[in-house]
Parts: structure tokens; sequence; C-alpha cells
């Protein structure tokens, strides 16, 4: 395995710019506070200071949590790649990116089936993208080191590229002839289909149902029964309301793990979730999401499981002295906690789904929480869309930019993105799925309810197999089984999608 080129840092203040101090010639050093920062180094151990300095100017226009992680693994590549070749980042030109174009295409991994690709098509054009971005900040930094320019669109520069602007976002971007093609031109933000989140919940209850527990398992339990019924419990709750919470507001796993426990201890009563809204600034700005009875009952059972899981972890420790949690009784704003009660953090969050989608046979196909948020802003246009054609239909064989742009902005509050063309692919997919497939709308109104029903039954059958009710249990089993036969007659007449 290859060693890490990059060391993430917390909480970080650095120099950012000097201002004269008035009548004096001295200057005042003003710093910014960086949530996390990278430091990135060469494969011998010599610090990357370019990259480093890249990264820097990347932060300073976003307040992402996870941007410098990210940056930092698309932009290693690059750097073991000129290591390889004993050059620098300036001697980089035309031919040496078509070579490196093709190590990134031809290196493999060993996979659960044997050799595979190292990465798919769209991760290596993100690689590339990020290369060129680190050799144009170079150019425009540092140009009288150069000589001959690094990048640019002239013949004088080493790399020639050429500025576009993407249809979808109408952002402008760098293209390169030696850019590989993407996987999917017209969308690659597919929703999750519902029957994957079925097999995600189901796979859910099965590591918490007490009946299939492996054998160490079983043992922590007998060793501490209450503390072990404690995290089973809690943790299946945990679980089950980060997937309803996913579904009910399309969160970014960042926001997901960062929402404000004090800000949401009257949900109930004010029906309504506080919520970060990340990329936005910092601190992040809060959006309120107005939620039904249904979904303010389901945060407040989460929120009371959370309490007395913290309350039994606390009098188990208690009566180890010697063993205590450190910090266990200052606990904070952390409404997702982790088994040993500690804030949950979003890498954990992300690796759990991961093993949970393995182990519910969802390990050869595209999953990821990212996919929820692609659903709900689906789902959201879905819904406007059809408002828009019950009030005019003619908008059913021709839609306009003013139908398209009102529709986005009444969208992008409960997204928290900044501006409506974030969100015009999302409507171009939905608008050409709901005019061009017979009974689709239908379809989606049944799988609404039959989704609803489903959430009921598992919640019953959690608490009934707590309870011991083997009567009950035996009859939710029967429901079950009447809406999975359901789901499946209802998914053959939906359009397939390929995430």
């Amino acid at each position: 395995m290859s060693i890490q080129l990059y060391v993430l840092f917390k909480n970080v203040k650095l120099p950012d710019h000097a201002m004269p101090i008035a009548g004096t010639k001295d200057y005042r050093i003003i710093r910014r506070n960086y949530e996390s920062f990278a430091v990135l180094r060469w494969p011998d151990g010599r610090p990357c200071h370019l990259a480093t300095l890249w990264m820097q100017s990347k932060l300073q226009r976003s307040g992402g949590r996870d941007t410098p992680n990210t940056y930092s693994a698309q932009i290693t590549p690059l750097i073991r790649y000129c290591y390889s070749k004993k050059i620098s980042f300036h001697e980089m030109n035309d031919e040496l990116f078509y070579e490196f174009t093709q190590q990134l295409k031809w290196e493999k991994r060993l996979g659960k089936f044997g050799t595979e690709s190292k990465r798919i098509n769209n991760t290596s054009i993100q690689i590339q993208s990020r290369a060129l971005d680190l050799m144009e900040w170079i150019t425009r930094s540092f140009p009288h080191s150069l000589g001959k320019g690094l990048v640019g669109e002239t013949s004088h520069s080493r790399i020639i590229v050429e500025w576009r602007l993407n249809r979808y976002t109408g952002k402008r971007y760098m293209w390169h002839r030696h850019l590989m093609e993407s996987v999917s031109e017209k969308f690659d933000k597919a929703p999750i289909p519902e029957n994957f989140i079925s097999s995600i919940q189901n796979e859910i209850f099965r590591k918490h149902d007490i009946a299939n527990l492996p054998t160490s398992s079983k043992r922590k339990l007998k060793l501490s029964p209450d503390l072990f019924m404690a995290q089973n419990t809690y943790l299946y709750e945990r679980r089950m309301f980060s997937i309803r919470l996913m579904k009910l507001m399309g969160l970014r796993p960042e926001e997901l793990v960062d929402i404000p426990l004090d800000l949401n201890q009257s949900v109930l009563s004010r029906k309504s979730i506080a919520v970060p809204t990340k990329k936005r600034g910092k601190p992040a700005p809060i959006r309120y999401f107005t939620v039904t009875l249904r979904a303010a009952l389901d945060f407040n059972r989460y929120l009371k499981a959370r309490l007395t899981f913290l309350q039994q972890l606390k009098d188990f420790e208690s009566a180890r002295p010697l063993r205590k949690h450190p910090n266990l009784l200052t606990l904070n704003d952390a409404l997702l906690l982790g088994i040993d009660g500690q804030p949950l953090q979003k890498q954990s969050l992300t690796k759990e789904f991961d093993r949970i989608c393995i182990d519910a046979g969802l390990g050869a196909v595209r999953t990821c929480l990212s996919m929820f948020r692609h659903r709900f802003i689906t789902r959201e246009i879905h819904y406007l869309l059809d408002v828009a054609f019950a009030k005019d239909a003619k908008f059913k064989t021709h839609w306009t930019e003013a139908l398209r742009d009102s529709i986005c902005a009444q969208v992008l509050p409960k997204t928290g993105q900044a501006k409506e063309k974030s969100l015009w692919h999302y409507f171009h997919y939905e608008y050409d799925l709901m005019t061009q497939t017979i009974g689709y709308t239908k379809s989606i109104e049944n799988r609404d309810r039959l989704e609803s029903a489903q959430e009921s039954l598992l919640n019953l059958k959690h608490d009934s197999i707590l309870l011991s009710n083997a009567p009950i249990t035996d009859r939710i089993r029967e429901l079950e089984d009447v809406i999975y036969a359901l789901q499946a007659e209802l998914m053959s007449g939906l359009p397939p999608v390929t995430p």
C-alpha cells in the first residue's frame, strides 16, 4: 500500500496578509483560521511547498471541512508521477500530461473479484482537472520563474488548454485534449433507488437483531448485558435516524453530523429542524427545514434513544471509576454519537454506510450518501413540476427557462446551494422522466405510500422484538411480504436507474 502524501490538521491559524498600522511604519499580521488544513509532501518525505501553498489558496475560497482531504487525495497522483519522473511541476508539458493520463487509465488494483481498474473515468477526470488547476495556479502565482508559460491557451505555453462553459452548471472549466471522456455526459447524479434503501434498512435491522448476533457480540452480551443492549439499541436508532434524515432533507453528510443539538430540542412542537448549511461561509448559516408531525415524532424518538443510551453509558462508567470515559459528562452539541458516546465524525459515518451497503449485497453497484441528496432534489422538482403541469398543460410538451428557474429557485432554500444553475441538470432529468415515461407520476405516488408503510413496519418490528412479542412480530413479517411484493411489481413499471 502506498504511503499517504499528506497530513491533515484541525483548527489551524496561519498568517493571511498584513495591514499597516496608522501613524507608524509597522504592520499588523492578519491570521486566518482553517477548520481543516493539509500539508503535502513528496514520497521521499520532503515538503511539497507548491502543492501546500496551492491548497491554502483553495481553502481561502472554500469553507468545506472535507476540501483539504478531497483535494489532497486528488493531487497526490500528480505528485507521485512527477517524483517517479524526477521532474518538478514546472517541467510538465503536453506529452508528459498525456503519459500521466495513460498511467491513470491503466493503473490496477486487487478487488473482490480479482484485478480491476484502480479508478473509474470520472475519478480520473477529477484528478486530471485538479492537476491542471495546480499548474494554472503556478502559472498565475509565479509567472517570472517559468520563462515559458506552464498552462495557457497559446502555443507559447507548455500545456495548452481551452476555457469552456459547463452547459449544466454555467461554470467555466479548463479543457485539455487528453482529458478522459466522462462516463455520463448527460446526468451522473442518479438518485438512490427505493429497493436499495429497503435493502439498507433491512440490513440495519438484521445487524441489531439479537437472534442473528455473531459469536463475538454474544460474548459481549454475556459480559455486560445492560451496556450491550443500550449500545445495540442506540446504534440501531442512530443508523435508522440517519437514513430517515437523508431521505427527508437530502443533506450533505457533513451537514448531518453537524446538526446542532441545542437548536433541535423542540422539533416536535416547532415542526422544523435546524440544519447547518455547509459551503456557504463560516460559521455555517442555519436553515430551518419544515417537517411533518410524523418526521417530528421520528426525530423525538431518536432524541429519547440518545438520552437513554448516554445515561446508561454514564451509569456503567460511574461504576468503574478507574476507566471513566473522558469528557462523557460534558458532551456538547453532538447529535450523532459513536459507540463510546463521543461525537460521530463524518468519515466514520460514510465508512459505516459503505460497510452496511456491502453487507446488504450492494457492494457491486454505486451506493453513497450523496445519492440521497440527489433523490431529495429530484423529488422536490417532481412535485413542483406536477403543480406546474396541473396549472398549465402546455408545459408537458415544452418547458421554458422561466419555468426551470422558478422551480429551481423554490428548491434552492431547502438544499442550501448558492445558485439556481446548480439544479438545472436535476430539472432536465426529472422533466424528461415525467414527460416521456407513461404512468411515471402515478408510480411515484404509489411508491411514497409503500415507503411510509414500510417505515412504520420497521419501527414496529424492532420494538416487538425488544419486547419479545412473537405474535406481533409474525404478523409484521406477513405484512412485509405483501409490501415487498408490491414494491417489486411497482419497480418493474418504473424506468431503470443506473447509479
